[in-house]
């Protein structure tokens, strides 16, 4: 795929828990795109997130969490 149309995560924050399995997820797998915001929230960095998807495997909240363009 052509740089233009790199995936990147993005999660829903209403339907969001605040579990930070995502954010566990992402360090363990070397990225560090999801730093926790204020009340325990998860923030995407589009400009870190390789689109791996694994942040998106562990997140127990179906639909939370999808792939989408950058």
């Amino acid at each position: 795929l052509p740089y233009e149309s790199k995936m990147v995560s993005k999660i829903d924050p209403d339907k969001c828990v605040k579990c930070l399995q995502c954010v566990v997820a992402c360090r363990d797998g070397g990225h560090l795109a999801i730093k926790v915001k204020a009340e325990r929230t998860p923030e995407i960095d589009p400009e870190r997130c390789v689109g791996c998807n694994l942040c998106r495997c562990l997140c127990p909240v179906s639909d939370c969490i999808a792939l989408g363009n950058k």
